[in-house]
C-alpha cells in the first residue's frame, strides 16, 4: 500500500488524549512518547535496511485507511511535508532523500474494528502467557547473533565452549554452566580479569588460550560446586566476588604469549614475522631448497600460523564455534613434529585459512562501511570505493580483489589522528610489496582460490610468506578502522 493513502490514528493509545491532526501526532511522537532519541534510532534503522519491514495494522473506515499500529514508522515517512520539523529535529537532507525512496508498505487491513484492535493488543500487551510475542532470553539473542555471523558476548562464547567440549576435565562445568549475565558479572570484574587472569581488560579473554581455559575451568568448578544452581546472590557485589574467589590462584603474566607484527621503517621487503629480507636471500621459483633449509623455514613459519589463528586479538572475532574448533585443532599440529604429513598439511593448506579469515573480516568491514555515520570517519570516501561492499553484489564470495583494494583506498582517507600513523605504516608495507592496485589484489585472491579449489597443491616458501604478510596487514587495517 502507498503510504500517501494512509491516515495517522489521532486517538492512538500512545497519546494521553485525542490529537487534532497529523502534525501534532508527529510532534507528540518526537517530544513526548517514545521521544526524539528512539524516533531517530528507528529512522536510522529504516534507512539502513531501505524499507519498513514490519507490517502496519490498518482499519479501513469507508474511504480512510487509519493506521492503528505503525504510527511511528508512518510519521517518519510523512515528516518531509513539514520543513520546520525537519529543521527542529535536525534530520539531515541525506536522510530525508533516503526516506523519499520508500513508498510501498506492508499492511494488514481490517474492515472489522474489533478484529483490528485484537491484533494491535497482541503486539503491545506482552507475552500474555504465550498468546502474544514471547521475547528471547539473553541466550536466544546471542544465538541469533551467532547464526547471523555477528559478534557474540563473552558469556555466550564461554558457555558454548564448555557445552561443545568433550574433554573429561570439562565434564563438570559442561553439566552445570548457565546464565550469561552471571558469567559476565564474574568475568567483567577487574579483580578477576586482572588479578586472576593477568589481563589488561575484559576484552582480552582468549578462548583459544589453554591457560585461560584451564583457569576458567577452575573458576567455574569452584563456583558451581559451592552452589550447583549458580545463584547470582553468591557473587552479586564486587566484594562478594573477591571473597568467593580469594583462593583462586592467578595466572602469571608471562604465561600469555603476545604476538605482534612489527612492520619496521626501512625499505627492505617485509616477511611474515614483520622483519626484512634482502633480495639476494630469497629463492627464485627455480630454487630447490635442501631438506634442512625447508624444515627450518616451516618451523619458523609456526609463529605466523599462531598469529593468524589468534587473530581475535586484533579486534575481529570468528564467532562460529565449529570454525573455532577446527582452527584450534589445526593449530594443535606441531610444525616441529617428525610427521611429514602434519607439516605439509598445515603448511600447504595455509592459504585456505587465509581465505576463511579474510571472508569473516570483510563481512565485518562490509557491515561497518555501509553505515553512513561510519563513513563520516573518513575524508570524502567516494561511492565507487565503498559500493563494492554493497550486500546486493552478485558475487558469491566476499573475498575479491576489488573489495581488498577498496579497503586499501578507504584506509588511506581515515581522519582519526590516533589511527592515521598506524594505518600509514601498514599502507607503506603494502606499497613495498607492490600491493597498491586492483590487479595486484586480483592476483592475490586468484592465488588463494587456486589452493582452495585444489588447482595448486604446493606453493614456494616465498609465496606463502607473501600471502601471510598480505593477509596480516589487511586484517590489521580492518581491525583498526572498525574499532
Amino acid at each position: 500500500m502507498d503510504f500517501k493513502e494512509l491516515t495517522m490514528w489521532y486517538d492512538n493509545a500512545r497519546y494521553e488524549y485525542e490529537l487534532a491532526d497529523e502534525k501534532e501526532c508527529i510532534i507528540t511522537l518526537f517530544e513526548i512518547t517514545p521521544g526524539e532519541k528512539k524516533m531517530k534510532n528507528l529512522l536510522s534503522e529504516i534507512i539502513r535496511i531501505g524499507e519498513v519491514r514490519e507490517s502496519l495494522i490498518i482499519y479501513k473506515d469507508n474511504d480512510k485507511n487509519i493506521v492503528l499500529d505503525g504510527n511511528r514508522r508512518i510519521s517518519l515517512l510523512l515528516i518531509d511535508k513539514y520543513p520546520d520539523l525537519i529543521e527542529k529535529y535536525k534530520i539531515s537532507l541525506q536522510d530525508t532523500e533516503m526516506i523519499k525512496k520508500i513508498s510501498t508498505l506492508y499492511c494488514s487491513v481490517y474492515e472489522d474494528l474489533e478484529e483490528a484492535y485484537d491484533h494491535v493488543e497482541s503486539r503491545h500487551q506482552g507475552e500474555q502467557d504465550g498468546k502474544g510475542v514471547v521475547r528471547w532470553n539473553s541466550a536466544g539473542k546471542q544465538r541469533m547473533k551467532e547464526i547471523r555471523g555477528q559478534e557474540t558476548s563473552l558469556g555466550y562464547n564461554v558457555i558454548r565452549f564448555f557445552k561443545n567440549s568433550n574433554l573429561p576435565q570439562h565434564a563438570f562445568v559442561r553439566e552445570h554452566i548457565k546464565n550469561i549475565s552471571t558469567i559476565h558479572r564474574i568475568l567483567f570484574k577487574k579483580c578477576i580479569y586482572e588479578d586472576k587472569f593477568g589481563l589488561r581488560s575484559k576484552d582480552e579473554y582468549d578462548l583459544n588460550n589453554d591457560q585461560i581455559i584451564n583457569k576458567l575451568t577452575e573458576l567455574f568448578e569452584m563456583f558451581y560446586k559451592y552452589d550447583p544452581n549458580g545463584n547470582v546472590n553468591n557473587v552479586y557485589y564486587t566484594e562478594d566476588i573477591k571473597r568467593f574467589f580469594s583462593d583462586l590462584e592467578p595466572i602469571s603474566n608471562n604465561q600469555k604469549e603476545q604476538l605482534k607484527l612489527d612492520l619496521g621503517d626501512n625499505d627492505e621487503g617485509v616477511n611474515s614475522k614483520g622483519g626484512t629480507e634482502k633480495p639476494d636471500d630469497k629463492h627464485t621459483s627455480d630454487d630447490v631448497p635442501n631438506e634442512g633449509e625447508t624444515k627450518k623455514k616451516r618451523n619458523s613459519y609456526k609463529s605466523s600460523i599462531v598469529h593468524l589463528f589468534n587473530w581475535s586479538s586484533k579486534g575481529i572475532k570468528i564467532n562460529n564455534a565449529c570454525l573455532n574448533y577446527y582452527i584450534k585443532s589445526l593449530n594443535s599440529y606441531s610444525v616441529d613434529s617428525t610427521s611429514i604429513m602434519q607439516n605439509r598439511f598445515l603448511y600447504d593448506s595455509s592459504p585456505i585459512y587465509y581465505r576463511i579469515i579474510l571472508e569473516c573480516a570483510i563481512k565485518e568491514f562490509t557491515m561497518f562501511i555501509t553505515v553512513v555515520s561510519n563513513r563520516d570517519k573518513f575524508n570524502a570516501v567516494q561511492e565507487k570505493e565503498y559500493n563494492c561492499f554493497n550486500s546486493t553484489s552478485k558475487t558469491t564470495s566476499l573475498v575479491t580483489g576489488n573489495k581488498l583494494y577498496g579497503i586499501y583506498l578507504i584506509a588511506k582517507k581515515i581522519k582519526d589522528k590516533n589511527k592515521k600513523k598506524e594505518i600509514n605504516d601498514l599502507i607503506k608495507a603494502l606499497n613495498k610489496i607492490n600491493m597498491n592496485s586492483v590487479e595486484k589484489y586480483d592476483s592475490f585472491v586468484d592465488g588463494l582460490n587456486e589452493v582452495v579449489h585444489g588447482f595448486t597443491k604446493t606453493l614456494s616458501d616465498e609465496k606463502l610468506l607473501e600471502y601471510d604478510t598480505i593477509t596480516l596487514i589487511n586484517l590489521q587495517l580492518i581491525s583498526i578502522m572498525t574499532n
